[in-house]
């Protein structure tokens, strides 16, 4: 079974630039936003800079935001019936050592 994309031309790929893009301005630090990609820092930043629950919890914070931001841009007919987003389980998952 083949399913059509959400949106004509997105790409996997596309969607990895946009995610960083957006992180980025959100302020989320390299370290961060490498991490989450799977990718290494590169240099001396590699040696010293590490991710810290708080810019887990950052990351969190700011992808939230833009998900409630884009469920709030949607009409009433095109939002799904339940919403509910368990922030508490990914927060925890999230901050996790």
């Amino acid at each position: 079974m083949v399913v059509p994309p959400i949106r004509p031309g997105l790409t996997f790929h596309k969607g990895r630039h946009s995610h960083s893009t957006w992180l980025a301005e959100d302020g989320i630090p390299e370290v961060a936003r490498r991490a989450r990609l799977g990718q290494k820092m590169k240099g001396m930043g590699r040696v010293y800079d590490h991710v810290t629950r708080e810019m887990r919890y950052q990351i969190l914070q700011a992808l939230e935001a833009r998900w409630w931001s884009s469920v709030a841009a949607l009409l009433p007919n095109e939002r799904p019936s339940q919403l509910r987003l368990r922030a508490t389980t990914l927060v925890q998952a999230l901050t996790a050592p």
